[in-house]
């Protein structure tokens, strides 16, 4: 391909079996033509480097690299120096693109110049994990880019194989890292941090295939410690910079406590404990006293942590607050 495409797309691939050419198939279908394929074959050994290369014969816009398996990470970001393209896709082997998926994302683009990624909401492809759904339905319903902000510390809030993006976000806040953490949680959070804007189509233009073989399930980076760990990180460095007041954590179970464990480790001092549990109020756990909620003083004296995750217990926090006068992001923030 002589002329540079608006959109370079980066679709690594290890031992990805039949599902690649399903998911190779969804991109050569884009409505949006002007794209370039960048096939990243992380050494397999299964016959995926033959699939890859039947269809670059077949289409001039796809392009097949194959590398040495190294992981995911190295893979990408080899793809990333390969890229030409003023806008990045990603996909993964696993998926499948609805057709419409390029053209919704460039024309969030055009009437949000200020975006510096554009996410998709999702469909369940189905899979081994009901409760999955749970977290299709609470990241889709995150559809501003202060919605996506604000979510940053509870689950990643977009879905890596939907997300198109600025290649000048690479030289602003940097590519993938390696480390025992979620490759693209931690990558979002780091854009974040450097202030990018992110945003979301409220069209579903993605089938997220979930089964047993796929990294989230087979890999230790992808295990629940792991998301605790490096969201507590970027969490604590968040506080450390926002926050002037004591915290106060709403939560005092033992799963609560464990997570908030991770940010006092790293340095964030919680002053109490807020539950609505009369067998936990009165009580101190590690010093810190279990206060009610009636007990949580005015918003400029106090910033809370919520840290509840059980379904409706967020819009029960934030509704309490809120009549309060606290405002979300300045004065309480969800974790998880």
């Amino acid at each position: 391909m002589a002329q540079t495409p608006q959109i370079d797309v980066l679709l690594p691939c290890y031992n990805a079996g039949p599902r690649l050419e399903e998911a190779i198939g969804s991109i050569v279908d884009q409505t949006w033509r002007d794209w370039r394929l960048l096939l990243l074959d992380d050494g397999s050994n299964d016959g995926s480097w033959a699939v890859m290369q039947q269809w670059m014969q077949r289409d001039v816009r796809i392009v097949a690299h194959r590398f040495a398996h190294r992981g995911l990470v190295a893979t990408l970001n080899d793809g990333l120096a390969l890229a030409q393209a003023p806008f990045i896709a990603r996909m993964d082997a696993d998926d499948w693109s609805y057709s419409q998926r390029f053209e919704a994302q460039l024309q969030a683009f055009n009437r949000h110049p200020d975006w510096d990624v554009c996410a998709t909401s999702i469909a369940h492809g189905g899979g081994p994990s009901p409760g999955l759904e749970h977290y299709i339905s609470w990241t889709n319903s995150l559809q501003t880019p202060t919605a996506l902000r604000l979510a940053q510390f509870i689950e990643s809030p977009i879905i890596h194989p939907s997300v198109m993006f600025r290649r000048a976000c690479i030289q602003t806040a940097g590519a993938y890292r390696a480390g025992p953490f979620p490759e693209d949680y931690e990558l979002w959070l780091r854009w974040l941090r450097a202030g990018l804007v992110f945003g979301k189509t409220d069209s579903v233009l993605l089938r997220w295939n979930d089964h047993d073989s796929r990294l989230t399930r087979t890999d230790s980076r992808y295990a629940r410690e792991a998301f605790y760990q490096i969201k507590s990180e970027y969490l604590h460095e968040w506080l450390k910079h926002q926050v002037q007041k004591p915290i106060w954590v709403w939560g005092a179970g033992r799963k609560t406590r464990q997570r908030v464990g991770y940010l006092q480790n790293l340095g964030t001092q919680i002053q109490a404990w807020i539950d609505i549990d009369p067998h936990k109020i009165g009580q101190s756990y590690s010093g810190i006293p279990v206060v009610a909620p009636d007990s949580i003083p005015a918003p400029d004296a106090v910033f809370v942590l919520g840290y509840v995750g059980n379904r409706g217990a967020r819009t029960e926090i934030d509704a309490f607050l809120r009549l309060r006068a606290f405002e979300v992001g300045r004065d309480f923030l969800f974790a998880a």
